[in-house]
């Protein structure tokens, strides 16, 4: 008993190994990504200040709605579905 239960969970692991293995490969663009989160960081920045500057959003206030709109239509772009 012990043994087939062994051998069933070796074949499970061996098929989830080879499920992943087959997913293609996700390719991040590295400019594209450091453009979105600077755009992102201009809602709160301070005025005249750059990327480094940090940011500060407070939960509800106009730069929050206004980042949490902008992070909602490239959800949008991407074909998401957003609530």
């Amino acid at each position: 008993m012990k043994l087939r239960l062994s051998l069933v969970l070796t074949v499970l692991l061996l098929a989830s190994v080879f499920a992943f293995a087959q997913a293609p490969p996700r390719h991040i663009n590295p400019a594209r990504l450091w453009s979105t989160l600077e755009k992102l960081s201009e809602f709160g920045r301070p005025v005249g200040a750059d990327f480094d500057a940090g940011v500060t959003r407070v939960g509800f206030s106009d730069a929050e709605l206004a980042a949490r709109e902008y992070v909602m239509g490239l959800m949008r772009d991407a074909g998401l579905a957003v609530r």
